[in-house]
C-alpha cells in the first residue's frame, strides 16, 4: 500500500492551467529534430493559439462566502507557449492527432514543495499549410496579469487548422529548409500520407515511462487511474487527494472504491445558490472540501472493466453545469473504460462539469486540462489507500477539533448531523 499523507489537508493551495488531448499511441518527433534538450521539452519550438476566452466573475456575498461564475465571452485571442514538445497520434477514430506538450515547475504551498505541472492540449489535423518566414512578437501571461512581450524578430512559423501555429526564432545564417519547423513539418505531412502504427485504448506517455520511480513500482500492483479535469483555476475546484481502496463485492467481483478529494466546489449555472450550498454542506457533511467516489470494477479479461459512477456521471454536459447527478437509480449503470495511461491498471477519468461529475469521456474539448498522474513523485495530488467512511471520520475529527470555538448552537447542529451521519452508514 502506498499512503503518501495520514491526514487530510484542509487549506487553499495553488493552481496553473493546464491542457489534455484523447489520443493514443503518441509517435513523437522530437528526437528527429537538432538541438533538442530532453524528451518532453524543447525550448526552439513555440506553439501559439487563437482561443476563446472566458471569465470568472467574483462576488462576495451573504456570510462572507464568494460566488464564482463562469461563462464564454464570445471574444477570442492569440496566446504563445514556449518549450513546446510536439508529437503525432492516431485516435481511436484514426483521426491524426497534433500534441502538443510541455512542464513546468512551480512551489506548491499544498503539498510545501516543487512539484511539476504535466501541461497538454491536442488537435484534430484538419488541414496544414507550408513553412514561411515572418516578423512576429511573442507575448505571454505574466505575474499578477502582466503581459511579457519578446520581439519584434524573424521566425519561421507553419500552420495546421486554423487557429493553431508552431514556430522558432530564426536562427543567424539559418535557411528555412534546414530549420527544426520545416522537419516537422514535413515529417507530419509525411504521416498524412503513409499513416504509421493504428491506435489503441492505452495513452502512451513517453515521459511518465522514461522517468519510471520507485514510488511507481511500488504503486504498479495497484490500480490507480489519472485524471483530467478542465483548469480553470480561478475556481478554486482543483484536485487536492486521490484514494485508492481495494475491496471485494458480494458478488465476489474486485473493486476499486476510488475517492477524490477537491479543494472546494463553486456552482456555475446556478452560482447564485453558491453561497447557501457551502453552508449547507459544510452543517450536513461537516466540511467545504468536496468528496466524490466512484468504483472500478475488475474483470478476469481487461476488456471487461467498467467505471461505476452512481449518482455522479457527468452524461454530455460540460463544465456550465453544476446540478448533475446521472445514474442516481437502481441498477446502477455500469460504463465501459474508454482509455488507459501507459498500462490497463491505469484507466483514465474525466470531470466533465464544475459539481464534479464524471464520465470515460471528455465534455469540455475546447478547454485546457489539468493531468492528475497521482503515483508521480513531483505531482501536485497526494495519494492514499483509504475508503470514503475512513476519509469522512477523519475530517470530522479534524473539524471538530476547529469547531470548539464556536457558538453552542453551531456545535450542537454539528454534532446531530454526525450522529445522522453514522445512522446512515449503519443502514446503507
Amino acid at each position: 500500500m502506498v499512503t503518501k499523507a495520514s491526514t487530510i489537508k484542509i487549506r487553499l493551495g495553488w493552481s496553473i492551467l493546464t491542457e489534455f488531448f484523447e489520443p493514443s499511441n503518441p509517435t513523437s518527433i522530437q528526437d528527429t529534430l537538432s538541438n533538442k534538450n530532453d524528451s518532453e521539452s524543447d525550448p526552439e519550438l513555440f506553439f501559439s493559439y487563437r482561443e476563446r476566452r472566458w471569465k470568472v466573475k467574483d462576488s462576495y456575498e451573504g456570510w462572507g462566502y464568494k460566488k464564482s461564475r463562469f461563462f464564454w465571452t464570445g471574444e477570442v485571442e492569440i496566446w504563445d507557449y514556449r518549450a513546446c514538445n510536439i508529437s503525432l497520434a492516431r485516435a481511436l477514430d484514426d483521426k491524426l492527432k497534433i500534441i502538443i506538450r510541455r512542464k513546468k515547475r512551480q512551489f506548491s504551498t499544498f503539498m510545501e514543495k516543487v512539484v511539476e505541472i504535466r501541461l497538454m492540449i491536442g488537435f484534430d489535423l484538419e488541414k496544414i499549410y507550408r513553412p514561411w518566414k515572418d516578423v512576429y512578437t511573442f507575448r505571454e501571461s505574466g505575474e499578477e496579469g502582466k503581459i511579457c512581450e519578446e520581439g519584434p524578430k524573424e521566425r519561421f512559423v507553419f500552420q495546421f487548422n486554423d487557429n493553431c501555429w508552431i514556430w522558432e526564432w530564426v536562427k543567424e545564417g539559418e535557411t528555412l529548409e534546414c530549420s527544426n519547423v520545416y522537419k516537422l513539418y514535413e515529417l507530419i505531412f509525411k504521416e498524412i500520407s503513409n499513416p504509421s502504427k493504428k491506435s489503441d485504448s492505452i495513452f502512451d506517455v513517453k515521459d511518465v515511462k522514461d522517468t519510471t520511480s520507485k514510488k511507481e513500482k511500488e504503486c504498479s500492483l495497484k490500480y490507480i487511474p489519472v485524471i483530467y479535469q478542465p483548469a480553470v483555476d480561478s475556481l478554486k475546484n482543483f484536485v487536492r487527494v486521490v484514494n485508492c481502496a481495494h475491496c471485494k463485492t458480494v458478488e465476489g467481483y474486485l473493486e476499486i472504491e476510488v475517492s477524490i478529494i477537491f479543494n472546494n466546489e463553486q456552482l456555475r449555472k446556478h452560482s447564485f445558490l453558491n453561497n447557501v450550498y457551502q453552508a449547507f454542506r459544510y452543517h450536513r457533511y461537516g466540511r467545504i472540501l468536496d468528496i466524490e467516489t466512484f468504483r472500478i470494477k475488475l474483470e478476469d479479461d481487461v476488456k471487461g472493466n467498467k467505471f461505476i459512477f452512481h449518482n455522479i456521471y457527468s452524461e454530455k454536459y460540460d463544465l456550465k453545469y453544476d446540478s448533475i447527478h446521472g445514474d442516481s437509480g437502481y441498477p446502477v449503470p455500469e460504463h465501459n473504460i474508454k482509455y488507459y495511461f501507459n498500462t490497463e491498471k491505469h484507466p483514465v477519468l474525466f470531470i466533465n462539469t464544475s459539481n464534479h461529475a464524471m464520465a470515460e469521456y471528455d465534455s469540455n474539448h475546447n478547454l485546457w486540462k489539468w493531468e492528475y498522474v497521482p503515483w508521480l513523485d513531483d505531482t501536485p495530488v497526494e495519494l492514499g489507500d483509504k475508503n470514503r467512511n475512513l476519509i469522512e471520520d477523519e475530517i470530522e475529527e479534524k473539524i471538530t477539533k476547529e469547531l470548539k470555538s464556536k457558538s453552542l448552537l453551531f456545535r450542537l447542529i454539528l454534532k446531530i448531523e454526525q450522529k445522522y451521519r453514522k445512522v446512515k452508514n449503519l443502514v446503507t
